[in-house]
């Protein structure tokens, strides 16, 4: 489960994320405890998928919220950098993106 109060309030992408792997924990958990109850081997079968689906669908939140996090520290980083560059006074002018006059 990822805990949710520790994401800001401004970042609901990260939020959305988080809610989805934690929807998706709660529904793997029961669908394993369904596969012990039930004692028909169809239903197994269809839990069984579910559980492969839902495991799926966790991997990929995680991967989306860790780019989500990597994004967001960059942005920040940036936002410190262009902040301490203001308050030195120093103007970078680029000819094209990426590339600083000669």
């Amino acid at each position: 489960f990822v805990d949710t109060t520790t994401i800001p309030p401004n970042v609901k992408s990260q939020y959305i994320a988080a809610e989805k792997i934690n929807s998706a924990a709660k529904s793997l958990v029961e669908y394993q405890q369904m596969i012990e109850i039930v004692t028909n081997d169809s239903m197994k079968v269809l839990l069984s998928s579910k559980i492969i689906e839902e495991q799926k669908n966790i991997l990929i939140q995680n991967a989306q919220l860790t780019k989500l996090n990597c994004h967001a520290e960059a942005q920040s980083r940036l936002a410190a950098k262009k902040q301490k560059l203001l308050e030195e006074s120093i103007i970078k002018k680029y000819d094209t993106p990426e590339r600083p006059s000669v």
